[in-house]
């Protein structure tokens, strides 16, 4: 097996609450996000659930952990949204997200991104 050709090749989102997490992500964006599951490498008291992707994309997952903990400080991951940004912000207060920064155009060539706390 040969590693992606990426800077990034892996992320994890830490949550306090797994399943509350899974749920409110599938939600937001849409989104397939495999089955809470114990960590496959044995890590005690690690659960984690794997956002849907193709091989060789990079991806990643929900991590609930002892040593990982949720925080407003630290690494930001920017999820896809699809082609409406929009229809995903609409959707997080009612799933109990605070928007911190609205849909904000980066450039024409780029596209948009937001900000939000689940």
């Amino acid at each position: 097996m040969s590693t992606p050709n990426h800077t990034v090749v892996w992320f994890e989102i830490p949550v306090s609450d797994i399943r509350r997490a899974h749920r409110f992500y599938s939600e937001a964006l849409k989104l397939e996000i495999g089955a809470v599951q114990p960590c496959p490498s044995g890590v005690a008291d690690l659960e984690m659930a794997v956002f849907s992707h193709q091989d060789g994309a990079v991806s990643g997952a929900l991590v609930k952990s002892a040593e990982n903990r949720p925080s407003a400080d630290g690494t930001i991951a920017y999820l896809n949204a699809g082609q409406d940004l929009q229809q995903t912000l609409d959707r997080l207060p009612g799933l109990g997200a605070e928007i911190i920064v609205g849909k904000t155009l980066i450039a024409p060539e780029i596209g948009y991104f937001a900000l939000f706390r689940d």
